[in-house]
């Protein structure tokens, strides 16, 4: 019995000393005047990051429409650790570009060990400082224009395959086949990057055999999405960061993409190949800086993940907004017949210069951007003016978080938000250089540490809609819901179902 009564007593000490623990910051924002929601034990400020009953971008929502008017931002939680929300975007814009020594590094750094987990720790979104500046260095040559442009030849060749795919599986399945969009774009973006990156064909277009390049590719994604829960197991006690490194990709997935690397290094040697793409870039780059090869294939990995997961989702969802807006459809479809060569074709240069098309891109970047919001870390103390004149000394080490999907969606700023409408976009109104210069549209972000793999994904998102605008008519099925509601379970900000569409052929 004296054992039963002291292990009771024990269990009620660690019980108070655990809730005394978890609860201990609670009133860390009020002491500081600054206003925010109650946080709830365990899962602070944002409860659908752990209960996954809706997205978590809808927390962040719920908070910015209760207090925006006031605050430019206010005090949140995540589980009992204190950080801001940032309310008013021209604050986000700030935080971005003049105000980007003091908020350089992004949140989840010291959560990724480069020693530990290389081919995600070496990547340029998770590295601080000093380091950041030389792996982007490295990087940013062999993505621009003219690198962009010499693989324009393969995405063109991409496209080609993904329309015959589509044709031949209405001719087997019968026509009114409806395709899983995601899995359609994710077929394209697989193929065009792993031909852009690796100089190979991923097979994605096999009516018959399953791609084991997009195989991996999925489980390479889906493990950095399963790492959320030692994340929030990390955010609930802080010092494990520096203790506790964990890898977050199997070794069967690692091993793959370390064998591709090499395989492919070693297949372009061999055949003295001198193609102008990212590959051709980063072994220069090893023979001129003395990279380690863990080190280009954390490049490769880089550049793979940043062409595929979220072109795919921004493409699927162009499509869903194409097939539910017939009157934008045909008017874009219009426009790329008009620039279209002899042959069918439309050029690189062309294809920059569509108008309409961007506006189509945009708006659906606006609606659907896969991140919906961005956490920064503060990295040098400074101070943050509220709405009502009050100064808050941030300090280092402070996370702060940019609620991008809020500024995009708000009323303030776009007429009938809900609604799919390039024309908010069109250059007589002021384009998006409009929205960006006061912070309401910041799809890659803004600053030195904007999306490095943008040009290259905006490109191949463009050129993949003209070619699919271009040779079918794109009908929503009734399987896809009617409303924009955001899938809970997903990271990457996609619409809860799935996108599902036909494909009827055009007579060209």
């Amino acid at each position: 019995m004296a054992i039963l009564c002291t292990s009771l007593v024990l269990l009620a000490v660690i019980a108070i000393l655990g809730y005394i623990y978890l609860t201990w910051n609670n009133n860390y924002w009020k002491k500081r005047g600054i206003k925010g929601p109650k946080p709830k034990l365990f899962y602070g400020t944002q409860p659908s990051l752990i209960t996954g009953k809706r997205n978590a971008i809808y927390d962040y929502l719920e908070h910015y429409n209760k207090y925006k008017a006031n605050n430019k931002f206010i005090g949140i939680f995540t589980n009992r650790t204190p950080g801001l929300l940032i309310l008013a975007p021209d604050l986000a814009k700030e935080i971005y570009t003049t105000k980007f020594r003091q908020f350089q590094d992004n949140f989840f750094s010291d959560t990724f060990d480069s020693k530990v987990e290389p081919l995600f720790g070496l990547n340029p979104f998770l590295l601080k400082g000093q380091e950041w500046k030389d792996k982007r260095a490295e990087i940013t040559p062999g993505l621009t224009i003219s690198r962009i442009k010499a693989s324009y030849p393969v995405m063109q060749k991409v496209c080609s395959q993904m329309v015959d795919f589509i044709k031949n599986k209405n001719k087997i399945e019968g026509k009114g086949y409806v395709f899983d969009c995601k899995k359609l774009t994710q077929r394209f973006t697989i193929q065009n990057v792993s031909d852009c990156i690796y100089g190979i064909e991923a097979g994605a277009f096999d009516l018959k055999n399953d791609s084991e390049l997009l195989k991996q590719a999925k489980n390479l994604i889906n493990g950095l999405f399963e790492s959320l829960g030692i994340m929030f197991i990390i955010e609930l006690v802080p010092l494990l960061k520096n203790i506790w490194k964990v890898s977050f990709i199997k070794p069967e997935v690692k091993k793959f993409f370390t064998t591709l690397m090499r395989d492919a290094v070693e297949l372009r040697k061999r055949n003295q190949t001198d193609r102008i793409d990212f590959l051709n870039y980063i072994m220069q780059l090893k023979d001129r800086k003395g990279l380690s090869d863990i080190e280009l294939q954390a490049h490769s990995v880089t550049f793979f993940l940043d062409g595929f997961e979220t072109s795919s989702t921004v493409l699927s969802h162009s499509l869903l907004c194409m097939g539910r807006n017939k009157v934008v459809q045909h008017k874009l479809r219009q426009e790329i017949e008009k620039h279209c060569d002899e042959d069918g074709t439309i050029s690189f240069e062309k294809i920059m210069d569509l108008t309409y098309l961007d506006m189509c891109v945009n708006e659906t970047l606006r609606l659907f951007m896969p991140g919906g919001f961005l956490q920064k870390v503060c990295t040098e103390d400074t101070e943050l003016v509220n709405s009502d004149g009050t100064v808050l000394n941030v300090k280092k080490g402070m996370g702060v978080t940019l609620p991008l999907y809020c500024y995009h969606n708000d009323e303030e700023y776009y007429f009938n938000p809900n609604e799919y409408n390039p024309e908010r976009f069109s250059p007589e109104l002021g384009g998006e250089k409009k929205y960006r210069d006061i912070g309401a549209f910041m799809p890659f972000g803004d600053g030195p540490r904007t999306c490095l793999g943008q040009r290259f994904a905006l490109t191949q998102i463009k050129i993949a809609l003209c070619e699919l605008v271009r040779n079918f008519d794109i009908d929503v099925d009734d399987k896809t819901r009617k409303d924009n509601l955001l899938d809970p379970k997903s990271f990457i900000l996609c619409l809860d179902g799935g996108i599902w569409c036909t494909f009827k052929e055009l007579k060209n």
